[in-house]
């Protein structure tokens, strides 16, 4: 027996909604992989630049080459939240405007820490602490 031409309209939509439904999974888990190696990548370069500076602490006023420093400082909020980096630019700056902290937050490259549903794969903060 034929299937009626409603019938066949809506299996062709319940075979769509499966496709989609599948390709769905398949890009939440990709994103879910991508996550994990950028967390990692974050924890690695805080830690190298975390390692920079405590081999180059103590070195006299100069010293440290000034392609050094803005390197270092360019990753200082990599794996740090978003209320940590804020406290440090608050501390470092005085009052800021809210324009002006989103700007300064934005320039650092880096994304924020934020708590999500899988709480465990949310390291520790690395920025540091005054």
């Amino acid at each position: 027996m034929t299937p009626s031409p409603r019938e066949a309209f809506l299996g062709g939509m319940a075979a769509e909604l499966s496709r989609m439904s599948q390709r769905y999974a398949e890009d939440a888990a990709a994103l879910e992989r991508l996550e994990a190696r950028i967390a990692a990548g974050e924890r690695r370069i805080a830690a190298a630049r975390r390692h920079l500076e405590l081999a180059t602490d103590g070195w006299p006023p100069g010293a440290v080459p000034a392609a050094w420093r803005e390197l270092a400082a360019s990753a200082r909020f990599a794996g740090a939240s978003a209320g940590d980096a804020c406290v440090l630019l608050l501390r470092e700056r005085g009052p800021l405007a809210t324009e002006e902290l989103r700007t300064l937050l934005a320039a650092a490259g880096f994304r924020f820490r934020t708590r999500t549903r899988d709480a465990k794969s949310t390291p520790p903060c690395s920025a540091e602490r005054a």
